[in-house]
């Protein structure tokens, strides 16, 4: 028996990314994904933290919208350059899924060009 059938609401499967793993000072980071399955548009939490004393410190956290299909895109406005920083993307429950997040996918901010 699926457990659509039993009444009991599925695991989400989230793809993400960010466009790069080195980016330079100045620079837009694109981020993107796709939950699956999705009927209705809904929220998705982009948390990003530095790195910074030896530890992995909060930095931000962004809300974007999924299309109707599930699909998402982001563009971060730039990070200070000189740091190395990860991202992860967070849901909510929903009637279609259970919350969840992804693994972390971590980049490298360079100095700026010259």
């Amino acid at each position: 028996m699926s457990a659509a059938v039993a009444g009991e609401v599925p695991e989400a499967e989230m793809t993400f990314s960010i466009e790069g793993q080195t980016f330079l000072g100045g620079q837009n980071v694109a981020m993107s994904g796709r939950i699956q399955p999705a009927t209705e548009r809904e929220v998705i939490r982009l948390e990003t933290q530095v790195f910074r004393n030896d530890a992995w410190r909060a930095y931000d956290i962004k809300r974007t919208r999924t299309t109707l299909r599930g699909r998402f895109s982001y563009t971060h406005e730039a990070f200070p350059a000189g740091k190395r920083y990860r991202t992860r993307a967070l849901w909510a429950e929903t009637v279609d899924h259970l919350a969840g997040r992804t693994v972390w996918d971590s980049f490298r901010v360079t100095k700026r060009a010259r």
